[in-house]
């Protein structure tokens, strides 16, 4: 983060994303497409705030565009951290990193296709146990964010859309 609450680009902990001060003295930022060789750069512009927003737009693309499966929560929940979680504040990212991981953990040992909004939720909340009542709540608060982020995303940008029985709690 810098002075004025903005995260920088140019930090650690931005994923992907690389600004280079021009001989003219300008800044550029590029983003590197993950998981490509050679090395594939995207110009994103000289405006911090856009970059970040085009590098957004197009990890979502790339990576679903490597997709093999059908998307569901867990692929979600991977992308918003890659895409999100590892570009905030170290403190933040910390936090939901673990939660993500949590939340693929459940999903991938319970077969939530097939639930109802109230029937996943209790599900989780008794994978979680009693003694992590307020966690589950908070994470389960946290998945819904997450596919709102993706809904959001897909109407703005033309993502593949995706199927209302992936949603948690009545989304769509």
């Amino acid at each position: 983060m810098n002075k004025s609450g903005i995260h920088d680009p140019g930090s650690v902990s931005a994923k992907f994303l690389r600004k280079r001060r021009q001989s003219s003295g300008n800044v550029f930022y590029y983003l590197e497409l993950p998981g490509l060789r050679p090395r594939q750069e995207v110009p994103l512009g000289g405006n911090q705030l856009q970059a970040l927003a085009k590098r957004e737009t197009i990890l979502l693309h790339h990576f679903q565009s490597l997709q093999q499966m059908p998307v569901c929560r867990s692929t979600i929940l991977d992308w918003y951290l890659q895409i999100k979680v590892l570009g905030s504040s170290e403190k933040f990212a910390a936090e939901n990193a673990r939660t993500i991981h949590r939340l693929c953990d459940f999903f991938s040992v319970v077969e939530h296709y097939s639930l109802s909004d109230d029937a996943l939720r209790r599900a989780y909340q008794d994978w979680r146990g009693p003694k992590h009542s307020l966690r589950a709540k908070r994470e389960l608060s946290f998945l819904t964010k997450v596919c709102t982020w993706y809904a959001r995303t897909q109407q703005l940008h033309g993502i593949a859309p995706l199927t209302a029985v992936f949603l948690p709690f009545n989304y769509i």
